[in-house]
């Protein structure tokens, strides 16, 4: 972040109507798309979310952090507008920071996934996942060729996913490790952030997404299973998550290397080839997406 783009955020903060005085601005280096900032006042610490653009799903996110901030798992929603975010500040360790086994890691972000499926709240400003939509999307830029495009889209089509039989919860649609928070590993108190890709969805899709957004091997997908089993009690469609999975990997892995070029950031471009031979592993196409989207 340049420095005229961080004093007119820090104005902006100042003149925010949620607080009555600010005493410290501190910026966090959390979020790949989005910044963010510490709010210190005299009367709490609070978290603030700058985006530039106004986004799609702000509504929906909104309503669900706020559903899943009375059920305890997340902070409390302070103030939203077209590009502010701010709610309570989770003094917390990122889970992808944790000295902890793959196995603990997952168990806890398994236990926040089915809370989020649980959620009662009035659902209706949510959108239904369309996968497809996602994709093409993200294929809408100018930073991929024809060819690029063509066989993405022909993948699309060819492992198209039927959702007529599934029910439908409350996807966070994100659960990297490092959007999820934990305040006291003794007792293992945590809590979920950003849910700025929430949607409805099924199941498997929270699954297949938690699998590809933290860059897991697919060997380990019978543990998230048996873990989301063991502790929700609801029995999941392994085909489905490897359908989803897939399509995790490509949606990720184009959303990565557009964040790259907009923000001129090769580590993001490692991100997405990453996502990209962990698709090629699956086998299911002819073509490498990685040497392709190289």
């Amino acid at each position: 972040m340049n420095t005229s783009q961080l004093q007119l955020n820090i104005s902006q903060l100042n003149q925010l109507p949620c607080f009555a005085r600010i005493d410290t601005i501190t910026p966090l280096n959390s979020g790949l798309s989005c910044t963010s900032y510490k709010i210190q006042t005299q009367v709490g610490c609070f978290f603030a979310k700058y985006s530039a653009n106004t986004h799609s799903n702000a509504i929906a996110a909104i309503n669900t952090n706020s559903a899943a901030a009375t059920a305890g798992f997340a902070a409390k929603v302070i103030y939203s507008d077209q590009h502010w975010f701010v709610s309570e500040y989770i003094n917390g360790i990122e889970l992808k920071n944790m000295a902890l086994t793959l196995n603990e890691k997952i168990n806890i972000a398994v236990k926040l996934m089915g809370q989020c499926h649980q959620l009662t709240f009035d659902k209706s400003t949510l959108n239904k996942l369309n996968s497809v939509k996602l994709i093409q999307a993200q294929l809408s830029s100018n930073l991929f060729t024809q060819q690029q495009g063509e066989i993405i889209e022909n993948f699309c089509r060819n492992f198209s996913i039927d959702t007529s039989t599934n029910v439908f919860v409350t996807c966070h649609g994100d659960l990297n490790f490092s959007n999820i928070l934990s305040t006291n590993t003794s007792q293992n108190i945590s809590y979920l952030v950003d849910f700025d890709c929430v949607c409805l969805a099924p199941i498997e899709y929270d699954i297949a997404m938690l699998l590809a957004v933290n860059s897991i091997e697919q060997k380990a997908l019978p543990a998230v299973i048996a873990s989301y089993q063991k502790q929700h009690h609801l029995i999941t469609n392994n085909e489905m998550v490897m359908r989803y999975l897939s399509f995790c990997y490509v949606i990720n892995g184009l959303w990565y290397m557009v964040q790259a070029e907009q923000q001129n950031n090769p580590l993001l471009k490692s991100y997405a080839h990453q996502q990209f031979r962990l698709f090629d592993q699956l086998g299911i196409i002819d073509t490498s997406l990685y040497r392709l989207m190289r």
